[in-house]
């Protein structure tokens, strides 16, 4: 049997858009990080340049991929919400998804994808996994994985300052940042507000300085006062436990995952209430809540990681003869039309243009997802008469692998 040699990467990380700042971003740093000893590879179709920059400075130029449809082979696929643009390209011994959103909450305005390719659900903390198992009506199997973090240990100095690294929107609590400075004014308390962020000039008062978003702002977070999220939901919250380990209390909005996490009102931070009502201002301005001890929650990705090395596998050519045209259709950010997009690149993959008829050898892999796509019929299993009328017989158009949760 003919064979051809593939490149098969040991870990790969998916990514559609890795933005300037985030908790994907920064798990997805924080995995290169502790991890970097092993073989981590990660594919994205739109990256902040700092970002990309910074990754590759961590493992490698050639261990960063721009994604342009290709098809990839790996042991181990880790992959957030947005599957659509990859799944179908993905070929892996375990693709594991990760939950990084709070489902319930009334904020979002988009639910979980999920997908009969992927073969772990994992959750980043026990708030996202109970959220995600409602939301899926407890179809799919979950687990909590709590994420990688690492610090290196360092004197801190007390400066007051107060800091934030965040999307100055409604969900992320711009509102509730306005009533904390508010307040702070109010009480004739001298502040400066360090905030990294894209949308500069949202908040406008004489206290509040703005920053471009800086891959490293713990130096200024370890001489802050104090970190300030004040989001209206959180699955984990990499800035808080940033902080945290640090030795920077924080100030908080009531966060479901906050007693997972370690935070403790008086003690490591001040949680707030959603209202903002009775914020304890001279409090907060007086005590002196460093010196805390802290330790993060432990990480157990390892166990989900694959420890073999990149390589080149031999996988078995298949003969197939394409019997149904497919429409090459461009991707779009929506997961159902980068579900469809995937499905057509794995079908036509260079052969979009030739006549119904054509015979070409695929890896086993991919020529099993076309022939069950009803793009294809496999010629050397010599299909049946009534294999090709099924495969010729137009179908309905489903989204039956990809499912929006309701």
């Amino acid at each position: 049997m003919e064979t051809i040699k593939v490149k098969k990467y040991a870990n790969a990380i998916f990514q559609y858009n890795i933005f300037s700042v985030g908790g994907i971003e920064s798990f997805i740093k924080e995995v290169c990080v502790k991890y970097k000893d092993y073989d981590i590879d990660i594919f994205y179709v739109k990256g902040d340049e700092k970002q990309i920059k910074r990754l590759q400075a961590l493992i490698g130029e050639d261990h960063i991929h721009k994604y342009n449809g290709e098809i990839v082979y790996c042991n181990v696929a880790i992959l957030s919400w947005d599957i659509g643009a990859f799944i179908n390209n993905i070929f892996a011994d375990e693709v594991i998804q990760f939950q990084h959103s709070v489902w319930t909450s009334k904020s979002l305005k988009i639910k979980p994808s999920v997908h009969d390719k992927i073969t772990k659900y994992l959750a980043v903390s026990d708030v996202a996994t109970k959220a995600f198992k409602e939301v899926t009506k407890n179809k799919y199997p979950v687990k909590t994985c709590y994420m990688p973090i690492t610090i290196d240990k360092e004197d801190s100095r007390r400066v007051l300052t107060l800091v934030s690294a965040t999307r100055l929107s409604e969900e992320k609590g711009k509102d509730r940042m306005i009533k904390l400075i508010i307040e702070l004014n109010k009480n004739n308390i001298p502040f400066y507000y360090h905030i990294f962020t894209s949308n500069t000039n949202v908040i406008n008062y004489p206290n509040v300085v703005y920053h471009k978003p800086n891959l490293d702002i713990r130096p200024y977070i370890k001489d802050a006062d104090y970190t300030v999220q004040l989001s209206d939901t959180e699955s984990y919250c990499y800035t808080l436990v940033e902080s945290l380990c640090l030795g920077t209390p924080v100030i908080c909005t009531d966060l479901p995952v906050l007693k997972e996490i370690g935070v403790v009102n008086g003690k490591n931070g001040f949680i707030l209430p959603f209202d903002m009502k009775d914020i304890p201002i001279k409090e907060i301005y007086e005590k002196n809540l460093k010196g805390f001890k802290y330790t993060p929650i432990k990480d157990d990705l390892e166990k989900y990681l694959s420890k073999d090395k990149t390589k080149i596998v031999e996988e078995e050519l298949m003969k197939v003869k394409f019997v149904k045209p497919v429409k090459d259709m461009a991707a779009r950010v929506h997961y159902v039309s980068q579900w469809e997009y995937g499905l057509s690149k794995v079908a036509n993959d260079g052969w979009a243009k030739k006549p119904l008829g054509t015979i070409v050898d695929l890896p086993k892999s991919r020529a099993e997802v076309v022939v069950k796509g009803g793009y294809a019929v496999y010629v050397d299993k010599e299909p049946t008469f009534v294999d090709e009328i099924k495969a010729l017989k137009p179908k309905a158009k489903t989204r039956k692998n990809i499912k929006k949760v309701n």
